[in-house]
């Protein structure tokens, strides 16, 4: 398993709760359960959100950074 599929398989991890998370929550979650592969937490949060959008992670919020698992109903996020 490549580092990236790593860091997605974690990510898949926290986002089945079916909540939504900011990506500050993502990075910090991550960090706690063995870190990302990327250089930096800041090269991180740059470059996720872009994965997790062409993944079908559903961004939550009409800003900012908030996503939320493909199959998490709207309605259950109110």
């Amino acid at each position: 398993m490549t580092p990236f599929k790593r860091t997605m398989a974690a990510i898949e991890q926290l986002m089945a709760d079916g909540k939504e998370h900011h990506i500050d929550h993502i990075l910090e979650w991550l960090n706690t359960r063995g870190g990302h592969h990327y250089a930096t937490d800041r090269s991180a949060k740059s470059a996720l959100p872009a994965h997790l959008d062409r993944l079908g992670y559903r961004r939550t919020r009409d800003y900012g950074p908030w996503f939320a698992h493909p199959e998490t109903k709207k309605e259950a996020l109110a």
